[in-house]
């Protein structure tokens, strides 16, 4: 299918631990290598959501995906911070 030359993009934003999110990120590369998993925890709460000024702190797999994923997550937060 076209999305699997393509790639797609998978944004965790829950604070799941770290073995867990590179559990993730390894099955989504075994799909294929073309997909790409961003861990991304967030931080500001109920009230962050609700006003837009959430932060994430971003996991990138490379500067590219990290261009990508800016506008997504600013939609919904006031700041997004490469970790």
């Amino acid at each position: 299918s076209s999305s699997s030359a393509t790639g797609c993009l998978f944004i965790d934003t829950s604070t799941i631990s770290p073995a867990v999110s590179k559990k993730l990120h390894q099955q989504v590369k075994s799909v294929s290598p073309h997909h790409d998993y961003v861990d991304a925890p967030v931080s500001g709460g109920v009230k962050g959501a609700t006003d837009a000024s959430l932060t994430f702190m971003t996991g990138c797999s490379s500067e590219e995906t990290f261009q990508k994923i800016q506008p997504l997550l600013k939609r919904m937060g006031k700041a997004v911070l490469p970790c």
